[in-house]
């Protein structure tokens, strides 16, 4: 069975939203260059994080 992505995306989106699961990400990206939306997430958290680690790392002496 053929589901459009937007239906597929919805479905997935609420599953991870009822199960309260913060470590869970949906990423959406196009077929041929999907590479691309994991790098740019990748990146994303990399940046959103960078804070903490800081912190996290003058913490422990090692910054």
């Amino acid at each position: 069975m053929h589901l459009p992505v937007e239906q597929v995306r919805d479905r997935i989106l609420e599953e991870i939203r009822s199960n309260g699961d913060p470590s869970r990400a949906l990423i959406c990206g196009v077929d041929d260059s999907w590479e691309v939306s994991l790098l740019k997430f990748t990146m994303d958290m990399i940046g959103r994080s960078l804070s903490i680690n800081v912190f996290d790392l003058k913490r422990r002496g090692l910054l």
